[in-house]
């Protein structure tokens, strides 16, 4: 039960995360930064490719491909290289707030790992 209970959380942390990025503008459906990739995976979800960049100091942007469900981590931003900002059909462009941020990155890691010790402890006290 208590791996239930920390997965489910986990997963709902990760699904607010992601949705908070979808909705204040950091993202556009429709188009892509090319010419910038330095990594390229399958993903199953737009959340899981925003995720994993925002957990990568140097993704400072990603591109997903809805039909290919392809996530690039991108090495710059539309802002830095607006000519290679381009439209790009069933692509979603999403800015990375936390790029280069180190310390940003290693507080959010260790706040979620500070949670999950909270739940697996309360957990553990209920049985």
């Amino acid at each position: 039960m208590a791996v239930f209970s920390v997965i489910f959380l986990l997963t709902f942390f990760r699904q607010t995360l992601a949705g908070q990025a979808c909705n204040d503008n950091r993202s556009e459906h429709g188009f892509a930064l090319v010419d910038h990739v330095y990594n390229s995976f399958s993903a199953d979800r737009l959340s899981t490719c925003y995720i994993a960049c925002n957990m990568q100091p140097a993704c400072q942007s990603s591109n997903y491909n809805l039909a290919d469900k392809i996530c690039q981590f991108n090495n710059d931003t539309k802002h830095f290289r607006p000519k290679y900002f381009v439209e790009k059909a069933n692509s979603v462009y999403a800015d990375n707030p936390d790029s280069g941020k180190l310390f940003v990155q290693l507080k959010k890691k260790k706040t979620l790992l500070k949670l999950v010790v909270i739940i697996v402890i309360s957990s553990l006290a209920i049985q």
